[in-house]
C-alpha cells in the first residue's frame, strides 16, 4: 500500500510542477495556450492565435447558391507548383496543358501568378528573379492563346519560404542550400472567378 501511495503521490507532484511550469509561459506578455500531458517529461508552450473576427456572409451566400462546395473546389484544377533551378527564370520542366485547357474552357477565370525565390541572393536580385519567374509562366500561357488581361503576376522574391534559412550558427555548403532550397523556387497560380 505504501508504495503505490507513494507512486500517486509522485505522479501529482509532477502534474502540479508541470503546471507551475506551463503557469510560467502564461505569466509573459504573450496570450499562451499549453497542452499538458502528465505522462510526457516535457511541457510544450504555443502562442494562442487570434479570435477570429472575420465575416461568414461568404458562406452564408455559398450555402444558399445552388452550387455545392464540392463542385467549387472541383471546378479549379489542382496545380503542382512550377519549380526552377537556381538562379534561372524559366524551366523546361513545365506541363501548362491542363491550366491552359481548363482557363480557355472558363472565359470567367483569372489566373494569378506567385513568384517566389530562395533567400540566397540579395533581396533586390531575387524581388526580380521572382518577377522573371512568373512573367516566364505568364508568356507560356499567352503562347497557347490565354488572353494577357486574365494573367496577373506578383513577385515576392524571398518571402513565403517552403524551406526556412538556417540559423547563422548552421554551417551549410553553397552546394548543399542550393539542393534544399529547391521547393522556394517556385511559380504557384491562384486562380480567381
Amino acid at each position: 500500500m505504501e508504495f503505490r501511495f507513494k507512486a500517486i503521490v509522485g505522479k501529482t507532484a509532477i502534474c502540479l510542477a508541470s503546471i507551475a511550469i506551463i503557469t510560467g509561459c502564461s505569466a509573459s506578455k504573450t496570450n499562451y495556450v499549453a497542452a499538458l500531458d502528465c505522462n510526457k517529461q516535457y511541457t510544450s508552450c504555443a502562442a494562442a492565435l487570434p479570435e477570429y473576427s472575420g465575416s461568414i456572409a461568404a458562406a452564408e451566400t455559398l450555402s444558399n447558391s445552388e452550387e455545392s462546395v464540392d463542385e467549387l473546389v472541383d471546378s479549379f484544377p489542382l496545380v503542382n507548383p512550377i519549380l526552377f533551378g537556381f538562379s534561372e527564370s524559366s524551366t523546361a520542366d513545365i506541363n501548362l496543358s491542363s491550366i491552359v485547357d481548363y482557363l480557355l474552357d472558363h472565359s470567367d477565370v483569372q489566373v494569378a501568378l506567385h513568384g517566389y525565390t530562395d533567400p540566397i541572393g540579395s533581396k533586390s536580385f531575387n524581388l526580380n528573379l521572382s518577377k522573371q519567374r512568373a512573367s516566364f509562366v505568364k508568356a507560356r500561357l499567352m503562347s497557347y492563346g490565354v488572353d494577357p488581361s486574365r494573367i496577373t503576376v506578383y513577385a515576392h522574391g524571398e518571402e513565403n519560404l517552403k524551406v526556412a534559412a538556417p540559423s547563422p550558427s548552421q554551417q551549410m555548403s553553397l552546394a548543399f542550400l542550393k539542393e534544399i532550397y529547391q521547393p522556394n523556387r517556385r511559380v504557384m497560380l491562384e486562380f480567381i472567378q
